[in-house]
């Protein structure tokens, strides 16, 4: 890898610990806003998982006594056990947020909350230690975008949302935070595939790391440091978490708010089965299915989607709520038998109960590649952001590597591209889309001038993450009904995140916190610079 020469860690440092409330953009709170109320909901889902179940009860039995509050619980507990209950039960049913690129709130928001709320942090102070968490952590996945990791499993970036975070409301200035950073990146969480993939070890993707960076500010902020070139230096992180690192993706702070992108997740699951369920309620919504006249259903989707599916159906012998967030056939099994996909619907126990009859309707589904579907995220982004941004200076070389590099990791069978159909599709292509597949894939791209690609001047505001997919649902009487989505629900160019924020919201926390409380912490969040930490999270809190 040729050595990144820029000072990241320094240029990102100097704005974390310099960023005032004014310059957080109006927009960017009003994201912070939703993405509070989806972390807090995700929380309260978690009752309905029995792995997190699990680890609230160790917290609850060995942790240390503090006053900071487990929210699905209400127990109180030490920072740390805190937000490791916490973190870990926003990521039991996946039902958690992500942006440009990473799934954040499990730090941007957890730690904020929870040392804000020890520290009786000013307000305006706790939202510029989201934004800085959601801006660095967001940055730092879409940086590693071509490496071995991939969603919640860049569980790296939790570390230094979490130690920017913390940093932030501990006033250290920006040499300390380089410290902070140093420390926390020095030995970086790395997770497995088969840790994540079903066992209930998953939980702790996110809370692990957040954890110890919150305590690498601390330390950083009683005096020991950490190596302040930790990004870029030639042994360092970028070197070991990219097989092509895009280190232009750490750049832009203030100009760029990759906060903009954020999308509510309406559903429990990875992000990419949720435009398929949007297209199956569509159907059901327009007229009632009978699960037992469906002889088949076919989902046509991105790459993305399909590789997801392909990891998830190994592991749908266990059928447990830690293991079907990447199965797609028994998403659309739950949504054909309820008319929804909620949290209470992949309840361990519903799943134990009912096993025969999804996985019968879960065989029925076929998850099929389309390269329409796989262009549009592709021409999508580079549309948006420009080739340039997006790619930098790769070419095809370093496309066939990084797909060579990633079959090695994930099995023979991955990123079956279909380059045939992919090369007949590239014909049927409009020419505007067509040039800017071969530029992000057959030509190296010139630096811009000045120096090199950096997110200054990109408008993350009209940056989003189409998963598009076509549902066909075939019945017995040899009908076939078809829906197609190509911005899921609570994604920000689909308009409706807000209202899917609230919706969630409401949907998880009525049961555990009644109707008045429920809509006393919607009220909070929407006011987040007035709001102390603490009585946001004493509000969102069950009784314990």
């Amino acid at each position: 890898m040729k050595a990144v020469t820029a000072p990241l860690t320094a240029e990102l440092s100097r704005w974390v610990a310099t960023l005032g409330f004014d310059r957080v953009p109006g927009r960017v709170r009003a994201r912070l806003s939703g993405q509070v109320l989806s972390v807090l909901a995700a929380a309260h889902a978690a009752r309905h998982s029995a792995p997190a179940r699990a680890v609230l009860a160790m917290v609850e039995a060995h942790g240390a006594p503090g006053r900071l509050p487990v929210v699905p619980t209400g127990v109180r507990r030490s920072l740390a056990d805190a937000l490791l209950g916490n973190a870990a039960c926003g990521m039991a049913l996946d039902y958690d947020d992500y942006l440009f690129m990473g799934h954040t709130g499990h730090s941007a928001i957890w730690v904020p909350l929870l040392l804000g709320a020890e520290l009786a942090a000013d307000p305006r102070e706790v939202v510029c230690a989201m934004a800085a968490a959601n801006e660095v952590a967001g940055r730092l996945g879409a940086a590693c975008l071509l490496g071995p990791q991939n969603g919640q499993l860049w569980s790296f970036i939790h570390l230094a949302g979490a130690a920017c975070a913390a940093s932030r409301l501990l006033g250290l200035d920006p040499a300390r935070t380089a410290d902070a950073l140093g420390i926390a990146l020095a030995q970086p969480n790395y997770g497995l595939f088969p840790g994540f993939l079903g066992p209930g070890s998953k939980l702790l993707t996110a809370a692990t790391p957040a954890i110890a960076g919150v305590q690498a500010a601390r330390l950083a902020a009683a005096g020991l440091t950490g190596c302040r070139t930790v990004l870029e230096d030639p042994r360092g992180f970028l070197r070991h978490f990219a097989f092509r690192p895009l280190p232009q993706m750490l750049s832009g702070w203030g100009e760029a708010w990759v906060t903009e992108t954020l999308a509510v997740k309406p559903y429990p699951g990875c992000a990419y089965v949720d435009t398929a369920i949007d297209a199956l309620r569509e159907i059901l919504a327009a007229e009632p299915v009978d699960p037992r006249e469906v002889e088949r259903v076919v989902v046509q989707a991105s790459l993305l989607t399909v590789e997801m599916d392909r990891l998830g159906r190994e592991q749908r012998g266990r059928l447990s709520s830690a293991s079907v967030a990447f199965d797609l056939g028994v998403a659309v099994a739950v949504t054909l038998l309820d008319g929804d996909l909620t949290a209470r619907g992949l309840a361990d126990e519903r799943l134990a109960a009912e096993r025969a009859a999804l996985l019968d309707l879960a065989g029925r589904v076929r998850v099929e590649h389309d390269w329409r579907f796989t262009a549009d995220t592709i021409v999508h982004l580079a549309g948006r952001l420009g080739p340039d941004r997006l790619a930098g200076n790769l070419g095809l070389w370093d496309w066939l590597a990084v797909r060579r590099r990633s079959r090695e990791l994930l099995g023979p069978g991955a990123l079956d591209l279909g380059l045939r159909e992919g090369l007949r599709l590239h014909r049927e292509l409009p020419a505007v889309q067509r040039a800017r597949l071969r530029g992000l894939l057959f030509r190296r791209l010139a630096a811009r001038p000045g120096g090199a690609p950096s997110l200054a001047g990109a408008d993350m505001g009209q940056v989003g993450l189409p998963f598009g997919a076509r549902v066909s649902v075939g019945l017995r009487s040899g009908r076939t009904i078809t829906r197609e989505k190509l911005f899921p629900r609570g994604s920000p160019l689909a308009g409706d995140l807000d209202e899917v924020a609230r919706e969630k919201w409401r949907r998880e926390a009525i049961e555990p916190l009644g109707a008045a409380r429920t809509a006393r912490v919607e009220a909070l969040a929407a006011d987040l610079a007035r709001t102390p930490p603490g009585e946001l999270l004493e509000a969102a809190a069950r009784e314990g």
